[in-house]
């Protein structure tokens, strides 16, 4: 991990946006977070699949939804995402651990290692994306590839780590 070139977008922190330490490592006993790649391939981009009816003074209500969904339903050791991003282009840290560094993910089974991952506050299945979420996506995955020294436009081999949920069996190259 060096120093980018490109500018960093403006990210709200976990202390802006109220992540709650209690709910931290707490979901799964032995979670141990943040655990480290040794460097990031690849990012993915997802989308919470929630509700896209909330305003800018919401969106930190809904990253908090989030993330007590992932920690104490779905018994993560954190959010899963690295980064979220409001319809409204603001972006928020998720995962703790450092946002220029190889934090590992939880939102990909079997492919987080060497990974990043952001989502999309709402649901994008039948409509796109707001404009201010795409910019704001862009500006994200233009700073953190250039932290990873990676190409906007390149591609990946990643290596499936374990068998759970992933349609591909552990060892499997995607």
């Amino acid at each position: 991990v060096g120093a980018a070139s490109v500018p960093k977008p403006p990210i709200i922190t976990r202390a802006q946006w109220g992540a709650d330490p209690r709910l931290h490592n707490t979901g799964t006993p032995g979670c141990r977070w943040p655990v480290y790649s040794p460097e990031v391939r690849a990012v993915f981009v997802h989308h919470t699949a929630g509700s896209n009816s909330y305003s800018p003074s919401e969106a930190d209500d809904v990253v908090r939804g989030v993330y007590f969904f992932h920690t104490q339903t779905e018994g993560y050791c954190d959010v899963a995402y690295n980064f979220l991003i409001s319809r409204y282009g603001q972006i928020f840290e998720g995962r703790a651990g450092g946002m220029h560094l190889s934090v590992m993910p939880g939102a990909q089974s079997g492919l987080n290692y060497r990974a990043a991952a952001v989502s999309l506050l709402g649901n994008f299945t039948s409509t796109s994306p707001p404009p201010a979420a795409m910019d704001a996506l862009k500006r994200l995955l233009a700073w953190r590839l250039d932290v990873a020294h990676l190409p906007a436009r390149g591609t990946a081999t990643m290596v499936v780590q374990v068998n759970t949920t992933s349609k591909y069996q552990a060892g499997t190259r995607v």
